[in-house]
């Protein structure tokens, strides 16, 4: 925490609910910076319980990467939790998917998300936090196009002993198979949630749909999405097929997405056209070796 107060900025709008709590886009007086204030209010919860809100900061305070939206302090003031962070003034997908009316989003504007997408998951996972909550809602964009994703307040920084979460969070919707069932899951959950993005990027709604809770987790468990739309190349067709497998064990990794040549093709484009550094094929291919037939969860190559 910081020293932060509410007395440093001007709140210029309120900009809605978040997973945890309410969003304000605020001015920061000391240099005019537009910024976000998240505020959670720990009036009424246990101390364990306000560990677990407070862990939003812990998380987004190791995370620094121009995919995922910046940390930029917190502090409490008469009991509320207040987070300060980076604006994405673009929006966020979900307003996108809305504002489409049913008119398709181009494939490039699709792998960008991939892309971008990918980059913050996988700098997210090396430092061993699951975002258990990505979904079109939760993902934003700024004037130059930038993809970041946002709103940590689900997720879990694994100890350094464990490997998988168990607690049944995030939105339903989005769920893997392994959370429908109540197994314990790994950073492939945020995958799957990211095939479904794409999904709804591409077809304008979720792959799966049901009138309740368990009669989704069936749908998700034991029948497969409508096709993607025949406009789509056979590439994106074939990313969104392997991040929505049902066997964990054989979904790609967001390293691994990022080794796929048509990600490869567009990412240092897209790096450059944000005025980011190209990635390093060296360090790429060394965190990540190249999908194999004799490693299934690695193949991401038609």
């Amino acid at each position: 925490m910081s020293t932060l107060s509410m007395s440093d900025f001007e709140v210029v709008s309120f900009l809605g609910k978040g997973t945890t709590g309410s969003v304000y886009k605020v001015r920061r007086r000391a240099d005019g910076a537009l910024l976000v204030v998240k505020a959670i209010m720990l009036t009424g919860y246990s101390e364990v319980q306000r560990r677990e809100i407070i862990n939003e900061v812990t998380v987004m305070s190791r995370a620094s990467h121009p995919n995922v939206i910046a940390y930029e302090g917190s502090f409490v003031e008469r009991d509320t939790l207040h987070i300060v962070m980076e604006l994405a003034g673009g929006g966020d997908l979900a307003h996108l998917i809305k504002a489409q009316a049913g008119v398709p989003l181009g494939e490039e504007q699709i792998w960008s998300v991939v892309v971008q997408v990918s980059e913050g998951l996988q700098h997210l996972h090396e430092r061993r936090i699951l975002h258990r909550d990505i979904k079109a809602m939760n993902i934003f964009t700024d004037a130059r196009g930038a993809v970041k994703i946002g709103d940590l307040g689900l997720a879990r920084l694994l100890p350094a002993h464990s490997s998988h979460a168990r607690t049944g969070v995030g939105t339903p919707l989005y769920f893997s198979p392994e959370m429908c069932e109540e197994r314990p899951y790994n950073e492939k959950s945020d995958v799957w949630a990211l095939g479904c993005l794409v999904y709804e990027l591409c077809s304008l709604r979720p792959p799966f749909l049901a009138s309740n809770q368990m009669a989704l987790a069936r749908k998700i468990l034991t029948t497969e999405p409508v096709p993607l739309p025949a406009a789509y190349s056979m590439e994106l067709h074939f990313l969104a097929s392997k991040m929505l497998e049902k066997d964990a064990a054989r979904r790609p990794s967001a390293k691994q997405i990022l080794q796929y040549s048509p990600v490869r093709a567009r990412r240092a484009a897209i790096r450059a056209e944000l005025g980011l550094p190209p990635p390093s094929p060296a360090l790429s291919a060394a965190a990540s070796p190249a999908p194999t037939a004799r490693t299934p969860a690695a193949d991401v190559s038609p």
